[in-house]
């Protein structure tokens, strides 16, 4: 006779909801296999499973839906009957089995019917195989062992032929109804607001290996066991025992070691601090409940957060707490969606066993389905069926986040912490290596299987002097109308290094070289590379207090310049060249006797310092070779003769390959001098000419090709570099191609690894948000590593470590910070390799991706800033006492940055600026400021960055009158500034480059006005135009002079 309708409880609800939502996948399938080794009375066996179906509630359950309410009920007779198969006959029985429970163990339950599958299957006369599958529904892993301890009882008496053969079964019906009472109780309103609380924290789920949430949710999931053997198991029981970790039970002491693994684990391979584990409780708190079938099991996260520093020992101890908190408040039918929604990792310590059947040796086997929660991406089981001594982990991993190859090697990462945990529990977390030995292999030797022999490993000025030679008629170097023949710019750089010569001006000698781009700017590169001394570039849009600075900081015993600039005061003790005036013709033309030290340091390239002043690294000519080699092979393959545009600042070390790289091919480059000190943009004139078919540039430079119309363009080859490189903008550059061929790269390196050092080529209609950096170079290598130098895995945050023929030498003077960035390599003997402190990571195509710095050096238009050296000069100025500098990004990704101060007395911003501006170069300088009376401190008692940026900024246009639009010209200018800038009501006399203008922001304004007006502007009118008002009195003349 069937019941009354039953209500669900909380925990079988949220199961019911799981199923609805994936109607026709058997993530529920409960599915053991016993194997019996021994002769089984068939008759005897099903009778007692069936005396056991008739007197178990939950055996008997169907589920029912009325007005959208799920219901159970107790069908009041055995709702299906137990099958009895004959394999022995078959020629491979096992075989045979085993293909049968592949497609068994995916059939769906039919929920208003019956809820298990019980099948004895004959293998021989002395092997049994018990299949048991029910919906999580009605089970879990204690009513398991219960169900299958009472079928034994049973089957034992039957055999024996007892007169009493009855058994006892706790009522499901008295659980539902316990659960319902509680709920009532004062004490479950108190545990219910504790859980309310925990639904609050840590609600960021894992990443796991960087996986973020997947595409599609897939049920889909994938089993591996691993048997952790006596050994292990043995020493994992001492560790439990020993004092400090021992708790009230064994177990318990178990299940923290592991749960404390597992944290570990989960913390190195997602790089999150703060998460929650799902984990189960078993819900038999009252003894009636102990031999209860059915679901009785809820799941609750336990949270923790993973220090950086912290050992296996301390972390413990906090996972202790955490356990007795989950101990001390679970209580039925408080589990619920939000709760679960934090969570996506589940771990299971089953503590049940299986006794063997009626005394026959028996092997119990859990059997995976193929699919599981899709909520739960990663499931780790921890069990010992049968007392053996040896624990079995169970990984259960979902296909759609895990692809096969992670799943293999996900259980080995594992079991290394908790060996290194077994083995010393007071060591840190991150001292021992996750990886396996074949990752190991794959990261340290494949991924930098990048030897190369170049074919002349001479400095590159000796092969320039050969390509002079073997083209002297060619064009070397072309600036508007003015060119230069390969000769004729070997000739001069001749003459100029014996100038150098005259000097004594030799290996070891630094000559700065303060030109604007120019060809003399070529030939003077040249004529120093050929004394074989270092040459330094000096941009001319520096303040003069900078330029002092690196000329006394690089001893630089020669100064090249213009004639505007020979009378500075910054040189002291200097030889000064007048390039404008020089007299080539005191000097001979031929080629130098010297021959060049490959070894020696070709370029100092000075970038900005956290000291509060720039440090010079020295890259030598083996490094620059090695390099301009390389993008020779690597981009050079469509023509012989490249053209190449120079354009960038000469301060910025991709500028080398603007002047080496043509002249190693035999190509020309166009010079495109820069105006003044207006912001430079040249590249629009590069765009414009269309000479060049090479350009190598910087996100922001990209900025100007999108939109544009290159269909007609001769560039077959587009480099971005210095900066984040969003696939966004790669789109947009190759779509301005309308089709013409051309190929687009991602290059990266700091030039402590000289220019460039890995690069990747781009696909349009990539899924990623961010270009990947790629692979390493000829000769170079790249190692991702953690805080104890261990790779890591992919996918799987670390710090990028650089090594082979691209590293510098050094920092010029300063050899504790060269030690400090320049360290011992563990992978190689006898080489270096260098920090860069770039996170990254390996992705599943074996390519690098960039995700950011571990500290407060930044990147803006492909400039590398070092904030540290903002501050230091602003903690400078009088008055101020404290001060934070940040890279803050607006809704468009760019930019910008802001300075947050604390000073004695009201600072006025544009005298600030003025003092910066003579400090510092222009990019370097803040265009938002915001004095506060004291600067918010985080926890630490550190300057809390993140709380300070949200600070609005002011701009030294708060200082200026605020004068209104006077017409819709000037109101259309102050709209558009108003939205590029974080500012509210510019005046119509503020400064655009005061404000924080840049290029990249002028682009933006000319765009929207051209768009908006319908005319043509020249970019650069808005640096001769600089406010609202003069702008405006220049569009509309602009507007006039066209009617």
């Amino acid at each position: 006779m069937e019941s009354t309708p039953i209500s669900l409880t909380q925990s079988q609800s949220l199961l019911w909801i799981g199923q609805k939502l994936a109607p026709s996948s058997p993530l529920y399938n409960m599915v053991m296999r016993y194997d019996i080794y021994g002769e089984i009375e068939v008759d005897f066996f099903k009778k007692a499973f069936e005396i056991v179906a008739q007197n178990s509630e939950a055996l008997q359950f169907t589920f029912y839906e009325e007005k959208g309410q799920p219901y159970q009920k107790i069908k009041g007779e055995m709702p299906g009957e137990m099958m009895f198969v004959d394999h022995s006959q078959h020629q491979n029985p096992i075989e045979t089995y085993n293909k049968w429970e592949t497609e068994r163990k995916k059939q769906l339950f039919d929920l208003s019917k019956c809820l298990y599958d019980s099948v004895l299957i004959k293998i021989n006369a002395e092997h049994y195989i018990w299949y048991f599958n029910q919906h999580h529904l009605i089970t879990d892993a204690w009513s398991k062992a219960v169900l299958f301890s009472k079928v034994s009882e049973l089957y034992s008496k039957l055999l024996n032929k007892d007169q009493e053969v009855a058994v006892s079964i706790g009522p499901y019906r008295n659980f539902t109804a316990f659960e319902a009472k509680s709920q009532s109780e004062s004490a479950y309103v108190k545990e219910k607001e504790f859980w309310k609380e925990k639904a609050q924290e840590h609600v960021t789920t894992l990443a796991l290996y960087q996986n973020k949430t997947p595409k599609k949710q897939s049920t889909a999931a994938t089993r591996h066991v691993v048997n952790l053997g006596k050994e292990r198991s043995h020493q994992l029981k001492a560790l439990a025992n020993e004092k400090g970790i021992r708790l009230w039970t064994l177990d318990l002491s178990l299940y923290n070691v592991f749960l404390t693994a597992l944290f570990a684990y989960l913390y190195r391979v997602s790089g999150q601090e703060s998460f929650s584990v799902g984990t189960p409780s078993h819900n038999r708190m009252k003894r009636d409940f102990k031999d209860t079938i059915g679901y009785l099991v809820e799941i609750f996260p336990i949270a923790e957060t993973v220090r950086k520093n912290d050992t296996f020992l301390s972390l413990l101890k906090r996972i202790q707490i955490g356990t007795n908190d989950f101990l001390k408040h679970v209580q039925p039918g408080l589990s619920n969606t939000r709760l679960n929604r934090n969570f996506n990792v589940l771990f299971n310590y089953i503590n049940t066993v299986h006794e063997n059947f009626n005394g026959i040796h028996t092997t119990s086997s859990w059997v995976h389905p193929g699919h599981q929660d899709p909520a739960h991406y990663f499931r780790l089981h921890v069990q010992d069926f049968h007392n053996t001594g040896e624990f079995s982990l169970y990984f259960d991993l979902n296909n759609e986040v895990f692809n096969e190859d992670l799943q293999k090697v996900i259980p080995e990462h594992f079991i290394n912490v908790l060996d290194a945990f077994i083995k010393n529990k007071n060591q840190e977390i991150l001292a021992q290596p996750v990886l396996s030995n074949q990752e190991y292999h794959q990261m340290i030797t494949v991924f930098n299987d990048t030897d190369t022999q170049i074919t002349d490993n001479s400095c590159l000025i000796s092969q320039i002097e050969k390509q002079a030679e073997k083209t002297p008629d060619a064009i070397s170097v072309r600036h508007k109308e003015r060119f230069l023949t390969y000769k004729e710019l070997n000739d001069k750089a001749n003459r100029l290094a014996r100038c150098l010569l005259s000097q004594s001006i030799g290996e070891g000698s630094h000559v700065a070289i303060y030109l604007k781009r120019s060809p003399e700017y070529v030939i003077s590169v040249l004529a120093v590379l050929k004394t074989g001394a270092t040459y330094i570039p000096v941009p001319t849009n520096y303040p003069q207090e900078r330029i002092s600075y690196i000329l006394n900081d690089a001893q630089a015993k020669t100064v090249i310049t213009h004639n505007e600039y020979s009378s500075s005061k910054i040189y002291e003790n200097t030889n000064i060249i007048d390039i404008d005036t020089f007299d080539y013709d005191a000097y001979e033309s031929s080629n130098l006797a010297v021959i060049p030290n490959i070894k020696s340091t070709a370029f100092l390239i000075y970038t900005s310092g956290s000291t509060g002043h720039p440090k010079g690294v020295q890259i030598v000519n083996e490094s620059l070779t090695n390099y301009i080699h390389w993008t020779k092979d690597a981009y050079i393959d469509y023509t012989n003769q490249p053209n190449i545009p120079l354009f960038t600042t000469t301060g910025f070390d991709i500028t080398a390959n603007s002047v080496f790289l043509p002249l190693l091919c035999g190509g020309t480059i166009h010079v495109y001098q820069e105006k003044g000190d207006q912001i430079d943009i040249a590249i629009t004139d590069v765009i414009e000419d269309n000479k060049v078919d090479f350009i190598k540039l910087t996100p922001a430079h990209g900025n100007f090709i999108k939109g544009k119309s290159l269909k007609d363009s001769l560039v077959k080859v587009v480099v971005v570099t210095g900066d984040t490189f969003k696939t966004e903008l790669g789109n947009h550059i190759y779509e301005a191609f309308e089709g013409n061929p051309v190929s687009i790269f991602n290059e990266y390196g700091p030039s402590e690894a000289t220019i460039g050092c890995t690069y990747h080529k781009f696909t349009p209609g990539s899924d990623s948000p961010d270009v990947p950096i790629g692979s390493p170079i000829y000769n170079m290598k790249a190692y991702v590593l953690d805080d104890f130098k261990n790779p890591v895995p992919h996918g799987v945050t670390g710090e990028l470590y650089l090594s082979g023929k691209g590293l510098a030498s050094g920092y010029l003077g300063k050899e504790t910070l060269t030690r400090e960035k320049f360290i011992e390599n563990p992978f190689e003997k006898h080489t270096l390799i260098y920090r860069t402190q770039d996170l990254v990571r390996w992705n599943e195509e074996g390519v690098l991706e960039y995700l950011g710095r571990t500290d407060f050096q930044v990147k803006i238009n492909g400039y590398r800033i070092e904030l540290g050296e903002i501050e230091s000069i602003i903690l400078k100025y009088p008055g101020i006492n404290n001060c934070v500098v940040t890279a803050n990004v607006n809704e468009n990704g760019e930019k910008s940055l802001g300075a947050y101060f604390s000073a004695k007395e009201d600072v006025l911003l544009s005298d600030l600026q003025l003092y910066l501006a003579k400090k510092l170069p222009r990019y370097m300088v803040p265009s938002g400021y915001k004095q506060l009376e004291k600067l918010p401190l985080s926890a630490n008692g550190k300057v809390d960055r993140k709380l300070v940026s949200k600070f609005d900024l002011l701009s030294v246009n708060n200082e200026v009158k605020y004068i209104a639009p006077e017409n819709e010209i000037e109101e259309l200018i102050a709209g558009i500034w108003e939205e590029i800038f974080p500012l509210k009501k510019i005046s119509t006399i503020a400064n655009f480059i005061e404000i924080g203008g840049d290029s990249l922001a002028a682009l933006r304004i000319n765009t929207q006005i051209q768009e908006q007006l319908e005319i043509s502007l020249p970019l650069n009118k808005i640096f001769e135009f600089p406010t609202i008002t003069t702008y405006a009195d220049y569009i509309e003349k602009t507007i006039i002079e066209f009617l």
